[in-house]
């Protein structure tokens, strides 16, 4: 994990604009899978990371949280996890908007 959002080949490419804390490991943290659609949310306090809930979580319901800025529009956050990350998120934000996206002129009455 590094400071919001930033991975290692984001920290290559923008070399030597990085920032001040590069990467660090976070065993816990790093059990979390993704989603475009988080129940967490997560905050660096030093050179610790803590991990908010930003809903409810029921028992049994995962602990999620997004690998990409979730502001980023749906082919903005594809692209960047297959870039990054090496998959293509299949949560529920990304099913709703890929309908969209398939054909948006239709969508916009």
């Amino acid at each position: 994990f590094g400071p919001d959002f930033w991975t290692y080949s984001s920290i290559v490419r923008n070399l030597p604009k990085r920032p001040n804390r590069i990467l660090g490991l976070y065993p816990l943290a790093d059990m979390m899978n993704h989603s475009c659609q988080p129940n967490t949310v997560r905050v660096f306090v030093g050179e610790y990371m803590v991990v908010h809930t930003s809903t409810t979580i029921a028992a049994g319901e995962e602990i999620v949280s997004s690998y990409v800025p979730p502001t980023f529009s749906y082919p903005q956050r594809q692209a960047n996890l297959k870039q990054n990350h090496g998959f293509t998120c299949d949560c529920s934000r990304c099913r709703v908007e890929a309908e969209f996206w398939k054909n948006p002129t239709e969508q916009i009455a």
